[in-house]
């Protein structure tokens, strides 16, 4: 579940906000001044932050900054609120700044879910099925979750999708325990996963990885990417890995059921 951070000190909106993210599946941390979310962030970070720019003491932009410069905090996505209607000036300092996006009061439900779901992608449903092996999504056995997901993630723009194939579990020198096996593929692929990015399980031998918001043409080099260093990773054992990797990319609106969407991944070119 994706953790995001609001930075507010109107408390009515700190609890409205919360309430519209929360109803959307989203975790959500409160802090009432810039200090308090610098401090929360030293003990726990977030996946983004929904950040007032008018506050005492310390405003939106300085937070920002030194959320900018520090190592641990800089890649954290912040999504500026201010209540100035096209203020052309804040949004450019906000940019400069290394903000991601821009809201305006009065925030609505809608507008707040659909700019920390672009940057963070859909918020998972607590509720879905859990491969034990993997701990991922197990979208091969329950494709419901798989469908409400896209559906979600194609409401705010294109999704672009990754499917790794593993085989080679045949081969004399493959390992007796294929699940282990799977496993960690499964591990290693998650750890070079986005935040926004989710992975999961498709049957025994294959994974998807979406990639909400990203154009099909950087799924590719990143499907490249994590075949090359999947094979690397095993190069020295004694035994690697068949993969078979597809990628695959569509718009909103441009499927209606989850076996159409795996159609279409299945049906593209391999990297």
């Amino acid at each position: 579940m994706s953790r995001v951070l609001i930075v507010d000190d109107n408390e009515d909106n700190l609890f409205l906000f919360q309430e519209y993210l929360e109803d959307n599946g989203f975790e959500v941390v409160l802090a009432r001044s810039g200090m308090e979310a610098l401090n929360s962030l030293g003990e726990a970070l977030v996946d983004a932050i929904v950040l007032d720019i008018q506050m005492p003491e310390m405003d939106g932009f300085e937070v920002c900054r030194r959320l900018k410069e520090e190592e641990r905090t800089k890649e954290i996505p912040v999504i500026f609120v201010t209540a100035k209607f096209q203020d052309v000036d804040s949004v450019a300092t906000g940019l400069y700044l290394g903000a991601n996006d821009y809201l305006y009061k009065p925030v609505e439900e809608k507008d707040l879910v659909d700019r920390v779901t672009s940057v963070v992608g859909p918020a998972a449903d607590a509720e879905a099925a859990i491969d034990a092996s993997t701990g991922l999504p197990a979208w091969g056995s329950h494709r419901a979750d798989l469908d409400e997901y896209l559906s979600r993630a194609l409401s705010v723009g294109r999704v672009s999708a990754i499917c790794f194939a593993v085989g080679g579990f045949e081969q004399p020198d493959a390992p007796t325990d294929s699940e282990a096996a799977i496993t960690r593929i499964a591990r290693l692929l998650s750890s070079r996963a986005r935040p926004k990015d989710l992975l999961g399980r498709w049957g025994e031998r294959h994974f998807l990885m979406l990639l909400p918001g990203s154009r099909e043409a950087l799924a590719e080099k990143t499907a490249e990417r994590l075949k090359g260093e999947l094979l690397a990773v095993h190069r020295e054992q004694p035994w690697s890995p068949e993969l078979t990797v597809t990628v695959a990319a569509m718009e909103e609106g441009d499927f209606t059921t989850v076996d159409a969407f795996l159609a279409r991944l299945t049906g593209e070119g391999q990297a």
